[in-house]
């Protein structure tokens, strides 16, 4: 199995439901697996805030900015994921992975436990993003996903 990542961000962070950051993008042909994450805010920090982070599923992609996933093995094949960034129109979000508040002074990784990975269907269309969510910070939020397919 080979491994891909992707990098996203969102450079307003709104109340909720928030835009989201990263989606990861299924493909009809294979079922991923996302073994890594982790979420932080950009630029530098002006006030203690503290950004809710929402992991969740979708079954309709929304409007978003292209990312290529990059193979983190040279030799590996393109990814057939797709990846995005800056949702400017929301994915249909089906399911609530995880529901975290971070300090925006501070990064949080989240790495699977040996089979917990997050496992995304085969099915097209399908994903899952990843949404910061504050009432009043206005700086940017990145995301980084990493999975095996």
């Amino acid at each position: 199995m080979d491994k891909y990542a992707a990098n996203g961000a969102i450079n307003t962070v709104t109340v909720a439901p928030g835009d989201t950051a990263l989606g990861i993008l299924c493909s009809p042909v294979t079922r991923a697996r996302v073994h890594h994450f982790y979420v932080m805010v950009g630029g530098t920090p002006v006030a203690d805030n503290v950004l809710q982070w929402l992991v969740r599923r979708f079954n309709a992609d929304g409007t978003r900015t292209a990312v290529a996933p990059t193979p983190l093995d040279p030799a590996a094949p393109a990814s057939q994921l797709g990846a995005g960034q800056n949702y400017t129109v929301e994915p249909t979000y089906t399911l609530l992975v995880f529901d975290l508040a971070v300090h925006q002074r501070g990064l949080y990784q989240w790495w699977a436990a040996p089979q917990g990975e997050i496992v995304l269907p085969a099915t097209a269309n399908n994903g899952i993003g990843i949404t910061p969510i504050h009432a009043s910070y206005n700086g940017s939020a990145q995301a980084h996903m990493e999975w095996t397919e």
